[in-house]
């Protein structure tokens, strides 16, 4: 049922539009039934009272197994039943479609899934009919189907879907891509066999899943398909904020080669990706003969080390030397300090640990070691630089099972906004 709630609140805002569409429609374009003409009746009546729509789905899934057909014409036909003569002709709204599509759900399975498979058996080229199939398993089907989901999807002769095409189709590809855990995963293995128009769909929905699982199989589209790399940075940004050190590294190998306009794209993900693994890619950047590439490195620049130094490579440089050089020599001993060594060599390795932003995910597990410390000023300090550090950086490394850790966890998600740049 989860098109039901969206369906309630959009249908008050198409009532008025579908009355006034009547007067330029054509009628239902198919034989109607008795069938037809009661689920036509309760769609109308959720389009003229947006409260109705439970009831409306409750009593479409109360004609049972026999409203399948009809319910699959509805959709495919994009068109409201007249329940009575008097009645005029109506298009079905994306709300009413969500009503329909919450009532195939709650029917038996393996009938809808029969029904479906006669309809597109039938009309196999017909793009309502693909459309409907294509929705249909947005709310139904399994990982499996994710395929079929994308084949499904009407092109037009430029090899794109339309516009309605593929705005339906993100949305079904985006609800199945969330239905089970390894639906993602499949998504990567199919990214190098899709043909551009579908591909495009399949990259669109896994950014709107929102899901940081969905990483792996846009870094896989934009290494099977480069002309749509751009596209697949920009969904990056769409995810989780986390550090990702496998996607940094590929990104910064797009940067050198890349067109003013794709760098600056990729600059601002390799900020929101990556904690410092790609920084000599950017200052690298910071020499590009477009000013617009140079700003851009400069502010990922500045995102990921809380600086506020000039856009100037030589300026930058020698920080960032600093910074790589602290972490292959210090981090090991102020580690080891913190886990095994004493009180005053473990505050001590604190502290010098305090203001550093880069390589934040490595530092996080660092300073962890001071949670399992048993002197509270010790295991209080480290909290304090950990909530610093960020949710992305500590999170997936936190043990549900801790207590400490799950207090953490309540910290870093009540912390609110970024800290300010900062003069070095």
């Amino acid at each position: 049922m989860a098109a039901l709630s969206l369906g309630c609140v959009l249908l008050a805002l198409t009532a008025a539009l579908g009355e006034a569409q009547g007067s330029s429609l054509k009628p239902w374009p198919l034989e109607p039934t008795a069938l037809h003409a009661e689920a036509g009746a309760r769609l109308r009546e959720a389009r003229r009272d947006p409260t109705a729509g439970s009831a409306c789905v409750l009593g479409l899934v109360g004609l049972g197994d026999s409203a399948i057909a009809p319910l699959l014409d509805i959709l495919r036909t994009r068109t409201v039943p007249q329940a009575s003569g008097e009645d005029a002709p109506m298009l079905l709204s994306e709300p009413q479609a969500a009503l329909v599509l919450s009532a195939l759900e709650a029917l038996p399975r393996a009938q809808v899934r029969r029904k479906l498979e006669e309809l597109l058996a039938t009309q196999p080229e017909l793009a309502g009919s693909r459309l409907a199939g294509l929705q249909l398993l947005g709310e139904i089907g399994t990982r499996r189907d994710l395929e079929r989901l994308l084949s499904l999807i009407p092109l037009e002769e430029d090899g794109a879907p339309s516009r309605q095409a593929k705005s339906l189709s993100i949305s079904a590809a985006a609800r199945l891509l969330l239905r089970e855990p390894d639906t993602c995963v499949y998504a990567a293995e199919l990214a190098s066999q899709l043909e551009r128009g579908r591909l495009r769909v399949l990259i669109e929905a896994l950014s709107t899943t929102r899901d940081a699982r969905a990483r792996p199989a846009l870094l896989a589209a934009a290494k099977a398909q480069p002309e749509l790399a751009s596209l697949c940075v920009s969904g990056f940004r769409k995810l989780p904020r986390a550090a990702a050190p496998e996607l940094g590294m590929w990104l910064a190998g797009e940067l050198p080669k890349a067109r003013p306009e794709y760098a600056r794209n990729l600059c601002a993900t390799i900020a929101w990706v990556d904690d410092g693994d790609s920084m000599a890619a950017l200052v690298e950047a910071l020499g590009h003969p477009e000013s617009a590439v140079r700003d851009a490195a400069q502010l990922a620049l500045r995102e990921i080390s809380g600086l506020s130094l000039p856009a100037e490579p030589q300026t930058w440089a020698p920080w960032f030397d600093e910074q790589r050089h602290w972490r292959e020599t210090r981090l090991p001993l102020l580690a080891a300090a913190i886990g095994f060594g004493n009180t005053r060599e473990a505050l001590a390795a604190l502290k010098e640990c305090a203001g550093r932003r880069t390589w934040k995910r490595e530092l996080a597990g660092v300073l962890m070691l001071g949670l399992k410390r048993p002197e509270s000023g010790l295991n209080g300090l480290a909290a304090e630089l950990l909530t610093a550090l960020g949710a992305a950086a500590v999170c997936d490394q936190l043990n549900p099972l801790d207590f400490a850790h799950q207090t953490l966890r309540a910290r870093l998600c009540g912390a609110a906004g970024s800290a300010p740049l900062r003069k070095p």
